[in-house]
């Protein structure tokens, strides 16, 4: 009975399981092939701290019983499928400690690591059970030097079923910004099909849908606007399906007013789309419909959705933030635009120039005036330039997006003091950010700044926005400006492991894509560690992650080597940290001369860990040889 618990939907029924098993483990009375077998479900538990618990106490069982601990590390191996990195990485972390078995069971393990992250991936293959990394290299003078690699394509939605698959999963988690873009966007282009069709193919999601809308609390939404990313969804579906009274957001008269943040961008667009089913009218594809996976619209595509609004004026929301996605055009196109919509040209053009307009922005380290945590320290990015847009053809979504001339003292902040930027649906919109404005990479790292800012202080609550963010950052094929590499430094330092995992993953995919360079992350780094917002210990351990293959250790030893002078300076805390985790990447790649600062270090005959290090780093030694 116990046994069958772990397999419970319920955390409470599954807790009851362990600590049974727990009790009867210290009585002899735990009958050990039976529990392995039942322990499964419970490390693919949903939540963190059960699938801890159940490989702690495989653990123990497997460090005490010899006999079973080859088919207890095999069982191990089912939370490499687990949706958080840190189990993934405390299940390896396990299977290293008491070693990979031979026989039956190491074959087992090895297929089951393919499911591992990137950064795990590597570490299993050191462990022998994954293939190697490809064989070392030099370093390169800058490993950034290099063209982008090609966005790839995105599959329009064109088929029925597909949307109603779609709508169903949104409905209940839309974390996948991309999802969210094609479902809004074949919502629109399949509402052409009759009435009849669309409300029988919808029916099965009206309940579900109807179920959300009346939920939802009309206050709650006056201030938290398109952070309720699956409500926004659920709406969509209703006006679709043709349920219209059903389908109008909250708010004056039952719609709201435009919006005044930049996280309501999103709600403004459902809104639009709502009305566009409603409406009846033919409309085909909407304008800001995504032709690639970094969230670019194509030209030719663009005119061509242009075409069937010669007779009308197209949504607000939905031409400006195609205008954002529009990659740098030649004169050619935009005669084509005045030729197709003379009514926009003006208005268009002077809109994309202003969104194509570098913005600058600077850091800003400093304390959360707007939170109860006096003490927390933000690492945020003003945007100085140019100012918000004003006038007849100015772009309301762009100055949304470019409003954080004050971002210390909250003019950003998107949640209230109950904390509700924890919940599940402000990852949705963390998600979605990278997607408004694809072509101004560093603005939107400076937006995905303040959720990677809040995981700077411990909270598992806050983890999911956080690994969000930092994932966020390789929606782009561009190289990471200084604002980038900030947020990429920041999900490195987040005390929670999940964050940290995939800051790991982020870096290496930039590494592999040479979308990073050494002096803008040792820049990162220096600031962050000078100004206190960063720890090296969470630091380290983030890049340690990512040390296994050669295009990520070359950026990480050449990072360290660049900041070294500067940290060394002002007397970093557990700077032999950052030392030891450049001579480990001396087993992958062939290091460069260290710095006049870690010679000198290593010169004198101090005792100090950073001295040691130092002189680690100073001694000769062969590519692939621990130092």
């Amino acid at each position: 009975m116990y046994l069958a618990l772990l397999a419970a939907n319920s955390k409470h029924g599954v807790i009851a399981g362990q600590q049974a098993c727990v009790r009867l483990l210290a009585a002899n009375s735990l009958p050990l092939a039976d529990f392995l077998a039942a322990s499964p479900p419970a490390l693919l538990f949903p939540q963190k701290n059960i699938a801890i618990a159940q490989l702690k106490l495989i653990g123990t069982i497997a460090t005490a019983e010899p006999s079973v601990r080859a088919a207890a590390l095999a069982i191990v191996t089912e939370a490499f499928g687990h949706e958080r990195p840190d189990v993934q990485a405390s299940a390896l972390d396990l299977i290293r400690k008491l070693g990979v078995p031979d026989g039956p069971e190491r074959a087992v393990i090895a297929d089951r690591a393919g499911r591992l992250t990137a950064t795990l991936a590597g570490q299993a293959a050191d462990l022998g059970l994954l293939a190697p990394a490809p064989a070392p290299r030099p370093v390169e003078a800058n490993p950034a030097a290099g063209p982008p690699a090609a966005a790839a394509g995105l599959v329009a939605v064109t088929d029925l079923a597909e949307l109603v698959q779609l709508f169903a999963r949104l409905m209940e988690d839309a974390s996948d910004p991309l999802a969210v873009e094609r479902t809004l966007a074949g919502a629109v282009f399949l509402a052409d099909l009759p009435a009849a069709e669309r409300a029988t193919a919808g029916a099965p999601l009206v309940r579900r849908a109807e179920a959300l809308v009346a939920d939802a609390d009309a206050d709650w939404l006056d201030w938290s606007g398109g952070r309720l990313v699956s409500l926004e969804i659920a709406r969509l579906a209703l006006a679709w399906a043709g349920c219209r009274e059903h389908a109008q957001s909250p708010g004056a008269a039952g719609r709201p007013g435009p919006p005044e943040k930049m996280n309501r961008i999103c709600g403004a667009r459902f809104l639009e789309a709502c009305d566009l089913i409603s409406g009846g009218r033919p409309v085909g594809h909407l304008l800001a419909e995504l032709t690639a996976a970094d969230g670019t619209v194509s030209p030719d595509a663009l005119l061509t959705r242009l075409a069937s609004w010669h007779d009308g004026q197209p949504p607000r929301h939905d031409l400006e933030i195609a205008l954002l996605r529009l990659p740098p055009v030649d004169e050619s196109f935009w005669a084509a635009w005045a030729s197709v919509h003379p009514a926009t040209a003006t208005m268009a053009r002077r809109a994309h120039c202003e969104g194509s307009t570098p913005v600058r922005l600077e850091a800003v380290i400093g304390p959360n005036l707007q939170d109860y945590r006096p003490s927390h320290t933000l690492v945020l990015a003003r945007v100085t330039s140019p100012p918000p847009s004003a006038g007849e053809y100015a772009s309301r979504c762009w100055r949304l997006l470019t409003d954080l001339r004050d971002p210390l003292g909250g003019t950003y902040l998107l949640r209230d003091d109950r904390g509700l930027m924890d919940d599940s649906r402000y990852i949705a919109a963390v998600a979605s950010w990278p997607l408004l404005c694809p072509c101004q990479p560093e603005l939107a790292a400076a937006h995905l700044l303040r959720p990677l800012s809040d995981c700077l202080v411990p909270g598992a609550s806050r983890a999911g926005a956080g690994a969000a963010a930092v994932m966020g950052l390789t929606r782009s094929t561009a190289r990471l400006g200084p604002i980038g590499h900030l947020a990429l430094l920041s999900g490195l330092a987040s005390p929670e492991a999940d964050v940290r995992i995939a800051a790991a993953d982020t870096w290496a995919q930039a590494a592999r894509a040479r979308r990073l360079d050494q002096n803008l992350a040792a820049e990162a780094l220096v600031t962050g560690l000078a100004d206190g917002a960063f720890k090296v210990t969470r630091v380290a351990d983030g890049l340690r992650r990512a040390s296994h293959e050669p295009a990520s250790a070359q950026l990480i030893a050449t990072t360290i080597f660049a900041s070294a002078d500067r940290l060394i300076a002002v007397k970093c805390a557990n700077m032999h940290l950052l030392l030891e985790l450049a001579g480990e990447a001396g087993t992958v790649i062939s290091l460069p001369e260290p710095p006049e600062s870690i010679r000198n270090l290593a010169a004198g005959k101090s005792p100090t860990k950073l001295a040691i290090a130092a002189r680690q780093l100073v001694r000769p030694c062969a590519p692939g040889v621990p130092i």
